[in-house]
């Protein structure tokens, strides 16, 4: 009779243990494995399936694009090194056959854009910037040319004395070139004329206004065209690209808008492996030939960089180069593989922002900062960190222990660290999950994605992880808010988001778990367990499996039939003898699923196995 068992009910389900070398570590509220799940209030079920969105192909990299007053964009990297905007996928809009990989940030509705490697920016290529219609290089070349100008015929105030005039471009993003052409023009002025100028530089596509500037008066001008301040003329911009012709007057009192900080401005901004934002300003870093290097833009001008002064240097002793930054409290974390930074803005030139190590033995890749939802990087009171040694939480500080500490054998063992840096994190605060796409095993890219369920809070003890698999590898992630809901997106061989489907595009869901031993401790008995009960809803079949201490003794009930509306918990008769004994239940067939609540199982000590101490 079952009542002469004792029950051993397990109501509370607190995820995947993989710490302490063996399956006897594993306490009977864990799974010693599991696939393909996900944590309820009640318990867990087969998580959701997932539908195809877009036919790609093979996809290395995808980057959310939003613009205002739009429906979102995908960025699509392809393996030949084309990248699409998917509104378009026939026609790429950036092709580099160098390019496996690329990082971007979206600011002021447009996308910057750096190709890279995986491990350094690309050589000889720069950060590009998209604006939903046309792709250029960030920044701009400076007018080329020769500028005509002479004292105009019509009566003015342009005063007395040598005046130097250049032309500066205005791209359609904002940003302002370098003062050109090379050569500036001057005009000896009388003080009663205004200035005639022709031959005005038209600049390539892209190319929204131009700007005169000039000089005030210079007296006895000595032909150094460099020795003096250039200002921009009032009512000298032209706004189109194809007016060669402008009158200007002013007087030299009316010149208060100094240009001379445009003669030092990058034409190009270098493509680097990492980028993002901080405080309004577009952050580059780690360059081919300079891998310890950031270059940090002008507040609200993020394609303006400054050839010397916008330059912050992050240990160049420290080998590796620079792996990710993210403005977490008004600071700037950068990271290398195995170090960690920070540096704050103190509102003068980058150059003279002082870097301090924040952590000498936590670093991560290019994507192992968590995004937050559908936001690169973190902008909130804390984030997350795929590090070598787990996931850590920064809020301030790296707490310790890491938020892995249930499968440390797991993040140690079977993540193939020599393609760390493939590793992609993400944070959804709304459902309290935490995703992170990993290369288990011999594989080179992710082949899994690490579920963290952040429920109960963040208490490395009460986070419950699973394992997710799909019929295509998992190799870029994203989170994508639509109507105030997380949809999480997977790039593979084509490009997919989860749904409420219980299959992967037509493909079964592979969903199982396998609980941990029981009882939990050596009683010195071996044990009769008669029965094993059930709270469980689903559709299908599903295959239950003992085993005993190191997978022996393997028996195999019949399946049983699955129901949405069981009416109650479900008993199974098993009769197994053994010292301890786990518990496996799979489902393996398209549209299978289960839910469940609650485990109860029947057991009585049998005869000792052993002197009893």
């Amino acid at each position: 009779m079952i009542e002469e068992y004792t029950p051993k009910p397990i109501r509370k389900f607190k995820g995947l243990w993989r710490r302490g070398g063996d399956a006897d570590s594993c306490p009977p509220e864990f799974f010693q494995d599991c696939l393909n799940i996900v944590y309820t209030e009640k318990g867990f079920k087969t998580r959701q399936g997932c539908e195809e969105i877009l036919a790609t192909g093979t996809v290395k990299r995808i980057h959310l694009y939003k613009r205002i007053n739009e429906a979102t964009r995908l960025l699509i990297l392809d393996d030949s090194g084309n990248l699409y905007d998917s509104t378009n996928i026939s026609t790429p809009i950036l092709t580099i056959a160098a390019m496996t990989d690329f990082s971007a940030v979206n600011m002021y509705n447009r996308v910057y854009i750096s190709p890279h490697d995986g491990t350094k920016g690309l050589a000889n290529e720069e950060v590009r910037v998209w604006d939903g219609t046309t792709m250029r290089s960030a920044g701009g070349a400076q007018p080329s040319g020769t500028l005509i100008a002479a004292n105009s015929a019509t009566a003015g105030n342009v005063e007395d004395g040598t005046h130097l005039f250049a032309v500066v471009y205005e791209t359609a993003s904002g940003f302002l070139t370098k003062p050109g052409p090379t050569l500036f023009v001057s005009v000896d002025a009388d003080g009663t004329k205004k200035v005639d100028l022709s031959s005005i530089p038209t600049g390539p596509a892209g190319i929204a206004k131009r700007h005169i500037i000039a000089t005030a008066a210079i007296q006895d001008y000595n032909g150094n065209q460099f020795g003096y301040e250039f200002f921009f003329v009032p009512e000298g911009t032209i706004n189109d690209n194809s007016t060669t012709t402008l009158t200007i007057n002013f007087y030299d009192s009316q010149l208060v808008a100094s240009a001379l900080y445009l003669f030092d401005v990058l034409d190009e901004i270098p493509a680097g492996l990492v980028i993002n934002s901080y405080r309004n300003r577009l952050v580059v870093g780690n360059f081919d030939g300079a891998q310890f290097i950031l270059r940090i833009s002008k507040t609200a001008e993020p394609e303006v960089m400054d050839a010397a002064t916008s330059i912050v240097v992050v240990d160049p002793t420290e080998a590796g180069g620079i792996t990710n930054v993210v403005e977490s409290r008004d600071l700037l974390g950068i990271t290398k593989n195995l170090k960690s930074y920070i540096t704050s803005d103190n509102e003068q030139d980058p150059n003279t922002w002082d870097v301090i190590v924040l952590d000498k033995g936590i670093g991560t890749g290019p994507h192992g900062i968590s995004s937050i939802l559908d936001s690169s990087g973190s902008h909130s009171d804390k984030f997350f960190m795929a590090d070598r040694g787990g996931l850590v939480m920064f809020d301030g500080s790296f707490r310790s222990p890491e938020l892995t500490w249930h499968i440390e054998d797991l993040w140690r063992d079977d993540i193939n660290h020599l393609y760390f840096h493939t590793i992609q994190t993400l944070y959804d605060p709304i459902n309290d999950l935490i995703y992170i796409s990993v290369p288990l095993g011999a594989a080179t890219s992710p082949s899994h994605v690490l579920i963290g369920d952040l429920s109960e809070g963040f208490d490395p003890f009460k986070v419950k992880w699973s394992i997710w698999q799909f019929p295509f590898l998992p190799t870029s992630i994203i989170i994508d808010v639509v109507n105030n809901t997380p949809i999480f997106k997977i790039a593979g061989d084509n490009i997919y988001q989860m749904a409420d489907f219980t299959n992967d595009d037509n493909i079964a869901i592979n969903s199982f778990f396998k609980t941990g031993l029981i009882p939990k401790t050596n009683n010195g008995y071996i044990n009769h367990f008669n029965a094993i009960s059930f709270r469980i809803l689903g559709s299908g079949s599903i295959a239950p499996e003992l085993r005993g201490e190191d997978d022996s003794n393997v028996t195999t009930p019949p399946n049983f039939t699955l129901s949405a509306t069981p009416g109650g918990e479900i008993l199974r008769w098993i009769n197994y003898v053994g010292e301890k004994m786990s518990l496996r239940m799979e489902c393996t067939s398209i549209d299978e699923h289960f839910e469940i609540r609650e485990i109860i199982y029947y057991m009585s000590p049998l005869w000792s196995a052993r002197p009893l101490s």
